[in-house]
């Protein structure tokens, strides 16, 4: 699960974060409060879930951060509190970093990063194999998780184009990284995935974006 945020202002539609509201919260520097109240409710998700008395086994949920989150040196250590104080564990929580964030982290925010991998806090890098992320980047972090590009499956239309999502799968299975492969828009896209040895994928075709309450029912649903 991955934590979503929307704004609907009061008396308009929904607008959507990249569209406008993201891109404000940096230029403002309000993305470091709005963050930490992300961060508490998603823990409050997670509770409610592990307490809820259908649901046997909660998933970890997925955090999207950005670099001016870890300005302050104490992220980390306010971080590890909030969970500590909803009896999260923390590898429950897997922060998500655009590729490019984690090529340029500073020292101090690679230093955040190794205390919260060392707490067991996990971390996945967004828009894999599309944007900036050496092969350095992924030997200085300790990566859990890679999430490929949506625009590398999408053009997927082709045998010629096959054998590039192919490569990802091996280059980062030998690194003991888990793959989620996003924008799986199909049952023709997802049985070419699981064809492939592909085990977790993101997209439309799987789930739409939707409350944590109405998700609830699907988490109880025993395991196939």
């Amino acid at each position: 699960c991955e934590g979503l945020l929307r704004w609907r202002p009061a008396g308009g539609s929904q607008v959507l974060p990249a569209a406008e509201f993201f891109p404000f919260l940096e230029r403002s520097g309000l993305i470091v409060q709005v963050g930490k109240l992300v961060i508490e409710s998603a823990c409050r998700q997670y509770i409610a879930w592990r307490e809820h008395p259908n649901v046997q086994s909660p998933v970890p949920v997925f955090v999207n951060m950005s670099a001016q989150q870890f300005a302050p040196s104490t992220m980390a250590e306010q971080l590890l509190d909030t969970l500590n104080k909803h009896g999260v564990p923390p590898a429950q929580l897997v922060i998500e970093l655009e590729a490019s964030t984690l090529g340029a982290a500073n020292d101090d925010m690679r230093a955040q990063l190794q205390e919260l991998r060392g707490r067991g806090v996990r971390l996945a890098v967004d828009d894999f194999g599309a944007s900036e992320c050496s092969f350095e980047t992924l030997d200085r972090f300790t990566i859990d998780y890679a999430k490929i590009d949506r625009r590398i499956l999408s053009r997927m239309q082709t045998e010629a184009d096959e054998p590039l999502l192919d490569a990802l799968h091996t280059i980062l299975s030998t690194r003991s990284i888990a793959a989620v492969v996003q924008g799986v828009e199909t049952e023709e896209q997802l049985s070419w995935l699981q064809a492939r040895g592909w085990l977790m994928a993101q997209g439309y075709h799987l789930g739409k974006p939707q409350d944590g309450h109405d998700l609830t029912p699907l988490l109880a649903e025993p395991v196939r």
